[in-house]
C-alpha cells in the first residue's frame, strides 16, 4: 500500500502527504510476507491489497474494501472483510449521521470517487426502521 501511495505521490497527487503524516506505517512480518506471496497470485486482487489483507489475517484484523472481489477472497480465506455497504450501514446503524448527512455522503462518494453504490436503499434503511 505505501509503494501505490509514494507512485500517487509522485504523478502529482497531495493525498498521499496525509496518509504519511497521521497513519503509522507498518512492514510485513515474516509469515505475513509468505501469506502476501500466495495472495498476490490470485488475479482477483492488487499487490497493495494482498498486503493489506496478509496482515488482516494474521494480526487478526479486518480488511476494509470497495472490490467485490477482493471481499469474495477474504471471505474465501476466513479473513474478516467489510465493504463499503458496511461501513456505512454501520454509520446509519449507530446513528453517527442523520439521513441528510448520509445523502450528502453517498452523493459525495458517487461524484469524487466516479462510483455507483448499489444499495443506497439498504444502506438509508436504517433511517426508516425508526
Amino acid at each position: 500500500m505505501y509503494i501505490e501511495l509514494l507512485h500517487a505521490k509522485r504523478i502529482g497527487f497531495s493525498f498521499p502527504n496525509k496518509i504519511f503524516d497521521n497513519i503509522v506505517q507498518i512492514s510485513l512480518k515474516e509469515e505475513e510476507t509468505e501469506h502476501f506471496h500466495r495472495f498476490s497470485e490470485d488475479k482477483r486482487i492488487h499487490p497493495g491489497e494482498a498486503e493489506g489483507v496478509a496482515i488482516a489475517k494474521l494480526r487478526d484484523a479486518v480488511f476494509l474494501t470497495n472490490d467485490s472481489k477482493v471481499v469474495e477472497f477474504c471471505e474465501e480465506n476466513e479473513i474478516r472483510v467489510l465493504d463499503l455497504k458496511d461501513v456505512l450501514s454501520l454509520i446509519c446503524k449507530r446513528e453517527l449521521v442523520d439521513k441528510q448527512e448520509m445523502l450528502t455522503i453517498l452523493k459525495e462518494i458517487e461524484s469524487k470517487d466516479n462510483t455507483i453504490i448499489k444499495e443506497k436503499e439498504d444502506i438509508l434503511s436504517f433511517f426508516n426502521e425508526k
